[in-house]
């Protein structure tokens, strides 16, 4: 055995709270980037998920970034679900717009009933109205 392999390896001492909230501003504005270009209302949930702990949790409303990122969040969720809404209304067979309805009911926006549920509502009340229409 040589002589440093008993030494513990060098570690990088704990980032200073200030650093944590930079870092976390940085992840934010990546985040906005990838959520502007997503496509599927799951991967806008998944980027919205930002791992914070400890003192950087409890400073959060100190990162602008945060914001930025929830309301980029819910603007995508509009725009995906004005694009669906815009492809219900196209179609004019019956029995393809319940089958696409209920492909965006369980596929699309479910994601939106736990952290945007009016934006479900109005989506779901939506896509029943031009169901209805036509009928």
């Amino acid at each position: 055995m040589k002589a440093h392999d008993h030494n513990p390896p060098h570690k990088r001492p704990p980032l200073t709270v200030d650093e944590q909230l930079a870092t976390l501003e940085i992840e934010c504005r990546a985040r906005i980037v990838k959520v502007r270009h997503a496509g599927r209302m799951r991967n806008v949930v998944q980027l919205s998920a930002l791992n914070m702990r400890g003192d950087a949790l409890a400073r959060q409303s100190e990162i602008r970034g945060l914001k930025q990122l929830q309301f980029a969040c819910e603007s995508r969720m509009r725009e995906l679900v004005a694009s669906h809404i815009l492809e219900l209304r196209s179609m004019r067979d019956l029995q393809l717009l319940i089958q696409t309805r209920s492909h965006f009911q369980h596929r699309e926006w479910s994601h939106l009933k736990g952290s945007y549920p009016l934006l479900f509502r109005e989506a779901d009340n939506e896509a029943e109205r031009i169901e209805r229409r036509v009928e």
